[in-house]
């Protein structure tokens, strides 16, 4: 039998983070809350899949997973435990990635419109330079007509 991939990726994270919250079954009527350190690791390591997706959206909802495992963290172990700073850490460092998110997007758009303008501003000048020329060979057939012309009247 082959070996299971047990690896957290964006296609099974929908599945994972459900369990997160309550098991319940309406069969037997009864709750069952997953205890506050499976939490804080499956928040954990949810949010560090979604922080290594790379795009926005998905670091901000790290954010917030990161965000309620410090908290639960910092309730059960207090503010100055090791593991709660190390939560706090991972904050502070996605969001410094996502703010160079921001601003790689931001400068990424203003290349693209710089970019475009320069298009355009070339394709004029290359108009310029067709009508330019167009009107030369105007002037060059205008006046091989009258040298024909005025040779046709000396005659």
């Amino acid at each position: 039998m082959p070996p299971r991939n047990h690896q957290l990726t964006m296609s099974n994270l929908k599945g994972y983070v459900g369990q997160i919250n309550e098991i319940t079954n309406e069969e037997n009527n009864y709750k069952l809350k997953t205890a506050p350190d499976t939490n804080i690791k499956l928040l954990c390591r949810a949010a560090k899949c979604l922080s290594n997706a790379g795009d926005i959206k998905n670091m901000n909802i790290a954010i917030e997973f990161y965000t309620k495992a410090y908290e639960t963290q910092s309730e059960i172990r207090g503010l100055n435990h090791t593991r709660t700073l190390d939560i706090l850490k991972t904050i502070i460092q996605c969001e410094n990635k996502l703010e160079k998110m921001k601003k790689n997007r931001l400068n990424t758009i203003q290349r693209n419109l710089e970019a475009n303008m320069q298009d355009e501003a070339e394709k004029k000048e290359q108009e310029e330079k067709k009508e330019k020329k167009k009107q030369k060979k105007e002037k060059k057939k205008k006046e091989q007509e009258e040298m024909t012309n005025s040779d046709d009247e000396k005659k």
